[in-house]
This record gives structure tokens, sequence and C-alpha cells, in this order.
């Protein structure tokens, strides 16, 4: 009788450890089933979270967020959406305000630069020595307004996306030879000098938007270096970048200015000798500019001698870059 019960209780215990063992080996897929099915449910409606976000921090704001998933997941894209929709209504009305406001500004202030050109030709009368100075000064003035003014509107059209590029292929030493050359007058107003080591840089860009650049970083050195003092301009390449390297002689970027330097409208110290600080926007279309080429600008480290020095590294075949 012992016996048989004992038979018994080992052919249920051996019943019962192949039943564990084959559960064991069903629970593993199901549990990756399980695993995939809530990846699914779950993980699926988070990148597209995730990718209407990065939409909406690129202005891309045309773009409906549509999320599939639980309800409450669906009820947070749905949120979204409206707030895609409230950002796309401010920044229409933003474009429309400047449009607005550029137009009343630039139409009396086109009128008085063309009534202070008349009286700075004499064509209206002699001047005497002071007048005509005061008229040198005024047309001075409207035209730096007239430049804040268009700088404005460019950097707002820039603000929240990448600027769409125009790209060809064009040499980035000679764009630089070119800004150089229509700046000889404020770099011989200042009695500068430009020591230029430009490699031949065979790349795609946009020209226009890749001269801005070039303008802007080189008008802001014109503007910092001191008197009878010499910018450096060099274009390398150097690790599958091409590389431009602009440095003055000037006093250098503060610590404190160094991090918000390629911000909108901020202005560091102001430059020497009483000069008119500018608006604050051209570090800014700058840094835009650039990043719409997939390239980087920087500040680097001086070595000794030097001032400020900007760095702008670009990829030479921007279409590959934008393929990847």
């Amino acid at each position: 009788m012992v016996s048989r019960r004992v038979d018994a209780l080992r052919t249920h215990a051996s019943w019962l450890q192949e039943l564990l063992v084959w559960g064991a080996a069903l629970l593993v897929p199901l549990t990756f089933a399980l695993a995939y099915v809530l990846s699914r449910l779950i993980l699926r409606p988070v990148r597209q979270i995730d990718h209407a976000i990065h939409h909406l921090g690129d202005g891309r704001f045309d773009q409906p967020v549509t999320v599939s998933g639980p309800r409450d997941i669906k009820y947070l894209g749905e949120r979204l959406d409206w707030t895609r929709r409230r950002l796309q209504e401010l920044d229409t009305g933003k474009q429309r305000f400047l449009r607005d406001m550029s137009h009343d500004l630039k139409t009396p202030l086109t009128t008085l630069l063309e009534g202070v050109s008349l009286l700075d030709e004499q064509v209206l009368g002699m001047l005497n020595a002071e007048q005509a100075s005061l008229m040198r000064i005024l047309a001075a003035s409207g035209r730096q307004l007239q430049e804040r003014i268009e700088q404005l509107l460019q950097y707002s059209r820039l603000q929240g996306q990448f600027a769409s590029l125009n790209l060809k292929m064009l040499d980035l030493s000679q764009l630089i030879d070119q800004s150089i050359k229509s700046l000889t007058p404020a770099i011989a107003g200042r009695g500068l000098h430009v020591d230029r080591h430009l490699t031949r840089a065979a790349m795609w860009g946009d020209e226009a938007k890749l001269r801005q650049v070039v303008d802007n970083l080189l008008s802001n050195a014109i503007k910092y270096a001191p008197r009878g003092s010499t910018l450096h301009v060099a274009v390398s390449l150097a690790e599958g970048w091409v590389v431009l390297r602009l440095v003055d002689e000037g006093p250098g970027i503060a610590g404190e200015d160094r991090a918000h330097l390629f911000e909108p409208f901020y202005r560091g110290k102001p430059p020497q000798e009483g000069l008119v600080r500018g608006s604050g926007l051209g570090l800014a279309i700058v840094q835009e500019y650039v990043q719409a080429h997939r390239g980087r600008v920087s500040l680097d480290v001086p070595r000794e001698g030097e001032g400020a020095v900007f760095v702008v590294e670009l990829p030479p075949d921007l279409r590959e870059e934008g393929a990847e």
C-alpha cells in the first residue's frame, strides 16, 4: 500500500515537473510576444509624440499632430495638436505685425533719406560746413536705422526654422575675397590690415546666405578691432570640414558674454571709441545660416596677441549631410 502511494506521488511529481518545464518553455515566447505588443501600443505613440515635438521645435507648425494608441495617449496627442495650432496662429500674427511695422517704418524713412540726400548734395542750396556735417550725421543715422529694420525682418523670417537654401557649387575663399573687397571702405576707414590665408575650398552652399555670414563676421571684427590693427582670415580643410577662422586683435570677448553671444538681441560690451552698438542680430543671423548649412559656429580660445576668434565649420557637400 505504502509503496503504491509512493509510486503515485512520484508519478504525480514527475508530471508536475514536466508541466512546469513546458510552462516555462511557453512563458518565454509569451513574454516576448507580450513585450512586443506593449511596445507597439506604447512606444509607437511615444515616438509619434517625440517626432511632433521636434517638428514644433523646428517651427514647422503646418503639419498636424496625429497620435495613435490608448485613449489617454491619443488625448495627449490632441492637446499637442491644439498647441501646434495655437503656435501657428501666434506665428502668423507675429509675421503680420512685422510686415506692417516694416512698411510703416520704411516708407517714411525712405522719404527722409531721400530728403537728406538732396540737402547733402546741395541741390536745394549751398550748405555751410556745420550744416553739411549735420546732414552727413543724419544720413548715416538713417542708413543705420534702415539696416536695423532689415536685420529684424531677416531674423524674423529665420527664427524657429531652417532657412531654405539655394544650393550651388562655390568657393568659400572666393566669397571671402568678395566680401573683403566690398568692405574695403570700412576697413580703410579704421586703418586696418587684412592678413589672408585662403585655401581653395569648393563646397555646396547658398551663396547669398554664406556671403551674409562672412559679411556679418567681418563687420563685427571691423567694429571691435583697434585702429591700425590686423584682421586674420584663414580658410582650410580639416577632417572633412571647410573651416573659416576669423581673428581680430581687439579686447576679445568678456567671459560673461561668451555664453550669450549668438543669442538674438544680445549686445555685449560696446566697441571702443564710442562707436554705436549694433542691433544684437548680426551674430544670431550668422548662427541661423550656418546651422541651416548643417554647420557649426563657435568662439575659439585666443592665442597670444589675439582678440575674438570666430570659427565656422561647414560640410563640403550639404546634399550628403541632408541625406543622412
